[in-house]
């Protein structure tokens, strides 16, 4: 074992810190509010990079972790109402992969190709399955089997440049959430109990994670300056229909993207008719570092298709403000003055129409004039 390799190897960890800390203050942003969860972002993304690549990387004994989760792990405007799911794999290996799907309207498996290590080859997802185009049991439990000749249920081939699995399951109810489970194993290892941590595989962990961390915050920043061209509207990306999306993204989904900025006593008025046919759409606010808004604390952030009320000729309108304007679908900005704004449509038939925006005072809402 070599201590100076182990050395080098935090005093790198330690640089990307300083990195990503440094990107973050470089966004300028001069809101207190901003500015802590700037550095709770970094610290988080720190916790995260930890996680996925020292302590969850080997495709030989892969398991299934919580990628984003309702508290502290929030990247990429995180959809409120679905799990995300990830495991390592390699398309030199076989696996099976088992879970329960139960009353969740849509679950899809991505396979995917890291986006922040470094890696050669294709990048984001490479492909995507929903499991409507799979078998599932009777009592929800489905099974899958990965690499390449797979047999079994459900086979699935592994694209050479694979390096994860991803499954999105989305859950609309508390008790889904807490009954929803999947789990991995690789078919043909060797029996036993995983070996020890070598300093190799420590070594070559904080190096993913060191490339990750400051890798993940530049992308994000630079979306979300993207987005911050369509100040308090939206912009249009259409789902990818060859279920491949090298951001990423679920190629599944259509994206309505944009960012919001509201005075005190000022809301956005955000207006759409749903298209004829559809799974779900779901709209979360976020913050400028691409964090969706507290959840978790019972603030209304986020809202879908089964939550929201429509009007008697069936539109949608969201009230995004910080003062509860007394509307049925209000969404609360939770002190924030600006940030950003994501509209998920899940497996439209047809393009969506564009939202229709617009700033109106809180009263003037209470008051029925807006």
């Amino acid at each position: 074992m070599s201590r100076a390799a182990l050395d080098d190897a935090w005093k790198e960890w330690l640089v990307a810190q300083q990195r990503a800390l440094e990107l973050i203050q470089g966004a300028a942003l001069d809101a207190p509010l901003d500015i802590v969860e700037g550095y709770r972002y970094v610290s988080r993304l720190a916790a995260l990079a930890l996680t996925i690549y020292v302590e969850c990387d080997d495709p030989l004994w892969p398991r299934f972790e919580l990628q984003l989760d309702p508290y502290a792990r929030k990247f990429a405007c995180d959809s409120p109402d679905t799990i995300y799911w990830r495991a390592p794999v390699s398309s030199r290996e076989r696996y099976r992969v088992t879970g329960f799907a139960g009353d969740a309207p849509y679950t899809a498996i991505a396979l995917q190709s890291d986006l922040y290590t470094g890696r050669t080859g294709r990048k984001g997802t490479l492909a995507q399955y929903s499991l409507d185009e799979l078998s599932v049991g009777a009592d929800g439990i489905f099974e899958l089997t990965l690499g390449v000749e797979a047999g079994g249920p459900n086979p699935i081939a592994l694209p050479d440049d694979v390096s994860d699995i991803l499954i999105r399951q989305t859950v609309l109810d508390p008790s889904d959430r807490a009954r929803a489970w999947v789990r991995i194993e690789r078919l043909g290892g060797a029996p036993g109990p995983r070996p020890a941590l070598t300093d190799a595989e420590w070594i070559e962990g904080m190096r993913k994670a060191s490339l990750f961390l400051p890798s993940c915050i530049a992308m994000f920043l630079t979306m979300g300056r993207n987005w911050g061209r369509h100040v308090n509207a939206f912009r249009y990306q259409p789902a990818r229909r060859n279920k491949q999306d090298a951001e990423g993204g679920d190629p599944h989904v259509d994206y309505f993207q944009g960012c919001w900025k509201l005075a005190s006593g000022e809301a956005l008025s955000i207006e759409f008719t749903p298209v004829r046919e559809f799974r779900l759409w779901s709209f979360v606010a976020c913050n400028s570092w691409s964090e969706s808004l507290d959840y978790s604390g019972g603030w209304p952030v986020a809202t879908n298709d089964r939550k929201a009320l429509r009007d008697a000729e069936g539109r949608i309108r969201l009230i995004l403000s910080d003062e509860d304007p007394g509307h049925p679908n209000w969404i609360s900005t939770t002190g924030h003055r600006e940030g950003l704004m994501l509209l998920r449509w899940l497996l439209a038939t047809e393009p969506p129409a564009m939202p229709v925006t617009r700033v109106v005072r809180v009263d003037d809402i209470r008051a029925g004039r807006a």
